[in-house]
């Protein structure tokens, strides 16, 4: 029955995530089309376009970040220590490498450098990121 109970609150954790996500790319997007859109009539239809890839990470970067925050928030009460660790762990090297790959977008579209791979690039440096940190504070 235990087990069952875990089970269950790390998926009410990890939905909660999820909707956290959607809320954080639903306003991002409202506040992204107000601020930063280019409008455009085709076909007598208004279409709202963002060309921006600060604003594609801004939107996509934290969504790992939302779904451990959510499993953390939800399942913290029942999982060990070491698990809390895990996922404070991962939350501030998202949040870090998140940061870092955000300047680095800005700077790239105020240079107009486009790159059609900015969010996977940005993935990778997470990753990278989390598995320095799990190493360093390992030793």
């Amino acid at each position: 029955m235990k087990n069952l109970q875990k089970i269950v609150q790390k998926g009410i954790g990890i939905i909660f995530g999820l909707f956290l996500v959607f809320i954080w790319i639903i306003l991002i997007t409202k506040m992204g089309f107000y601020f930063l859109g280019e409008s455009i009539i085709v076909h007598d239809t208004e279409i709202v376009k963002i060309s921006s890839q600060a604003f594609s990470w801004f939107r996509a970067g934290l969504i790992p970040f939302f779904i451990i925050a959510g499993h953390y928030l939800f399942y913290s009460n029942i999982i060990g220590e070491i698990e809390k660790t895990k996922d404070i762990i991962a939350m501030k090297s998202i949040f870090v490498s998140y940061t870092i790959w955000l300047i680095i977008c800005v700077i790239t579209d105020l240079l107009n450098m486009h790159n059609l791979y900015i969010i996977h690039f940005g993935y990778l440096i997470m990753f990278i990121i989390y598995l320095m940190w799990k190493y360093v504070e390992r030793i």
